[in-house]
């Protein structure tokens, strides 16, 4: 919503354009980013999962889990062993 107010359009409009650009939708794409985000962090720190969910801005590593799991096939500790 507030996204679509700074674009001057309704939530929905702002939708289909952003998801039209973007090839996702608006939360699909947020996800995606803070994913990558959390990649990165696990590839060049030692940080545990519960401070990279929360840099990235998952409610919780368990979240963060799930939701890398979804976007890369795996859990964050089998990318950290793989790597």
């Amino acid at each position: 919503d507030d996204l679509a107010a700074v674009a001057g359009c309704s939530p929905y409009h702002f939708s289909r354009a952003f998801a039209q650009a973007t090839g996702r939708p608006p939360y699909a794409y947020l996800i995606q980013r803070r994913i990558a985000q959390a990649r990165d962090m696990a590839r060049d720190t030692e940080l545990s999962p519960v401070q990279i969910a929360s840099a990235c801005g998952f409610r919780s590593a368990r979240q963060l889990s799930r939701m890398f799991q979804r976007e890369l096939g795996m859990t964050l500790a089998a990318y950290r062993r793989q790597i």
